[in-house]
């Protein structure tokens, strides 16, 4: 109860570090069935991994350190290259494995799965927020507990 925001913080980390460990869960299932999508340009694959992990460690660094690690161009055009990637996934699959993969996914329903696992990522982590202040409150209503009885 002294410091709640230490709290919040390891909150947000161990959600971070769970949906990592899904992702590396993901890609091992991937190379167990051998499906190059799902290893390489799925967005909880190597694609999705690199992008959650490449926006954590530009918010830890500006929260650290409070200055962007580096410039805002370079980072929107990395974000902007993992993004394509996991959009044009199917197309991308089809010409490196030469496989005829008739999966035809309109391209509006493409840039909504797009938004979908922006804000899947960001809720997810955010949810871990959730249960960090759910432990605060309980500890608080514990020390309650202990000085009314």
């Amino acid at each position: 109860m002294q410091d709640i925001n230490t709290m919040l913080v390891y909150g947000i980390v161990v959600g971070c570090l769970f949906i990592l460990i899904a992702m590396f869960i993901n890609i091992a299932n991937g190379i167990k069935n051998r499906d190059f999508k799902r290893i390489w340009l799925d967005a909880n694959g190597v694609a999705g991994l690199v992008l959650y992990g490449f926006v954590l460690s530009l918010v830890a660094y500006y929260w650290i350190e409070g200055k962007m690690l580096i410039p805002t161009q370079v980072m929107i055009g990395i974000i902007c290259l993992l993004l394509i990637l996991i959009l044009f996934n199917d197309k991308l699959t089809k010409l490196v494995t030469k496989k005829k993969q008739e999966t035809k996914v309109a391209f509006v329903e493409k840039i909504f799965e797009m938004i979908e696992m922006i804000l899947s990522f960001a809720s997810n982590t955010i949810s871990f927020l959730r249960l960090a202040a759910f432990a605060i409150n309980h500890v608080r209503l514990m020390y309650g507990n202990l000085f009314t009885s």
